[in-house]
């Protein structure tokens, strides 16, 4: 029987991230989608498509390859500062799209709009139901979990599939403003080893990481909002954002957990790890402690000027450090100081949390606010 450890330290936890050598991110996953398959006489393959391409779960040199592309691209902050015009349009738009109402939820109304057309614009995702991608998307995060019931594999597969066919029918997204989208840039450079169809499935699992973005901004948001008024004061400025955002980070991390295998017999801590036995990353306890009370009803303390510990893993370490982590800070220093700003008396209705119910996310699904005079 395989043995599970269950890691609630943060040094512990950085060590399995970074541990490549003895330790794997997870790609039994393939192997056991298309074991189904053929057990049970079922067509999974566009779901096993979208698991060979997902970052999290590849390794070797084929990792390497497509890490390098998509940094290439769209990773760093120098490729990403040509894309920030585009951005700071966007966010003034969706700003403009809510100034007109008294009382909102900020995240069906603002946040999610706003996060869904920059990102499907830099990647190159063209979907005639942003609504409905968002749902098949947020099926991906499923994934993290092993050994999915085949009711739940064949959902996936079903969803993935129709998005797939739908973006592999058009042409690729044409330039904004001299910037090549993700999606157009990959099919203009042949990687060996990788179908059109591929390249695809990897942009659409690169959005789906996305949506993590999403719950962590909503706890921070959630966070400032339930914090004292000078909080909420130095939210408004950039200056505050820049310097407390990966503390901010840290406290809000909506990731619950992350898994990986052993390889090989090592020791961590003072854990005897055998061969195949299961590693789970514990986000929340590494981060907020072990009380197992939810760290969204838990009051936090935020200090003006004065916040510390920072250290925080929602992005990983290692070889699989997220991609996207560089225009994940940039929209949080763009969209926490501009909502503040432009509405300081923001308020919610209820300071108690509407929580997301998922497997892998702990967040708030709704922020039902009262804008108040700006």
């Amino acid at each position: 029987m395989k043995r599970v450890h269950i890691i609630e330290e943060i040094d512990l936890a950085k060590e399995v991230f970074t541990s490549t050598d003895v330790i794997s991110e997870g790609a039994s996953m393939e192997s056991y989608i298309n074991e189904v398959q053929l057990k049970c006489n079922i067509d999974l393959s566009n779901l096993s498509c979208v698991v060979r391409n997902f970052p999290f779960f590849m390794e070797g040199n084929r990792h390497t390859i497509i890490r390098q592309k998509v940094l290439k691209h769209i990773g760093t902050n120098a490729k990403l500062a040509s894309w920030e015009p585009f951005i700071d349009k966007s966010l003034n738009e969706a700003l403009d799209n809510i100034k007109s109402k008294k009382q909102i939820d900020l995240l069906a109304d603002f946040v999610n709009p706003f996060l869904q057309k920059t990102t499907c614009t830099l990647l190159g995702i063209l979907t005639k139901d942003p609504i409905k991608f968002d749902k098949c998307t947020n099926l991906a995060e499923e994934l993290l979990n092993p050994l999915l019931p085949i009711r739940t594999l064949k959902k996936m597969d079903s969803a993935f599939t129709e998005f797939l066919e739908e973006v592999l029918s058009k042409e690729p997204a044409k330039e904004i403003d001299g910037n090549i989208p993700l999606l157009t840039a990959l099919l203009k450079e042949p990687i060996e080893g990788f179908s059109r169809k591929d390249i695809t499935a990897l942009v659409l699992v690169i959005y789906a990481g996305t949506i993590a973005l999403r719950h962590t901004l909503a706890n921070i948001i959630f966070r400032i909002l339930t914090s004292t008024k000078t909080i909420k004061q130095a939210a408004a400025r950039s200056e505050w954002v820049h310097a407390n955002l990966d503390y901010l980070i840290r406290e809000s991390v909506a990731v619950k957990k992350v898994s990986r295998l052993s390889k090989e017999p090592f020791t961590l801590g003072s854990l005897n790890i055998k061969k195949n036995d299961k590693l789970i990353i514990d986000l929340q306890a590494v981060h907020h402690g072990t009380s197992g009370q939810c760290p969204l009803h838990k009051n936090i303390n935020l200090k003006n000027e004065n916040l510390k510990d920072n250290s925080h893993l929602p992005f990983g370490r290692g070889s699989h450090f997220c991609l996207g982590v560089n225009y994940s800070k940039i929209i949080l220093e763009k969209i926490i100081p501009i909502l503040f700003k432009e509405y300081p008396n923001l308020a919610l209705q209820s300071v108690l949390p509407d929580l997301f119910e998922h497997s892998q996310m702990l967040s708030v699904k709704t922020l039902h606010c009262h804008l108040g005079d700006y």
